[in-house]
């Protein structure tokens, strides 16, 4: 753990995939971040995915979108927010970006050591498609 603000040998301030992924009934985790690899003085986690969906939908709610889940080292959940960024009928990836500030009150005090931050991504149900071709979990 770093301490007065400084970051430890070889601190990361980001992590970032260019994997590309899409499916259906997708449950995938996209991104992780380990609390204790990056600057323990950060205020805020960016998210950023480049995505889309199927490009058409029936009813509205019928859209991909991500979660952002907090889990310890052994893989429990211990907090998550759901559909961070959604996709509704797009056809073309495009870039969509969520802020997460660190005194967020449903994760803030989650957000420390060996626990780890992840990114899903998600599509529900049969014929919704979630289409990834990037992504990165930055901290400011």
């Amino acid at each position: 753990m770093m301490s007065g603000g400084t970051a430890p040998i070889g601190a990361k301030t980001n992590v970032t995939s260019s994997q590309q992924i899409q499916g259906e009934n997708l449950n995938y985790v996209y991104l992780k971040a380990k609390f204790s690899e990056f600057p323990s003085n950060f205020s805020r986690v960016i998210v950023s995915v480049e995505t889309h969906d199927q490009g058409w939908a029936s009813v509205p709610g019928s859209e991909s979108y991500f979660d952002l889940k907090i889990v310890d080292k052994n893989g429990t959940l211990l907090a998550e927010k759901s559909r961070i960024i959604e996709n509704y009928s797009e056809k073309q990836f495009s870039k969509k970006t969520y802020t997460l500030n660190r005194n967020d009150q449903q994760l803030g005090s989650f957000m420390v050591g060996e626990n780890m931050l992840q990114l899903i991504a998600r599509s529900q149900y049969p014929g919704w498609q979630n289409h990834v071709k990037s992504g990165e979990i930055k901290f400011e």
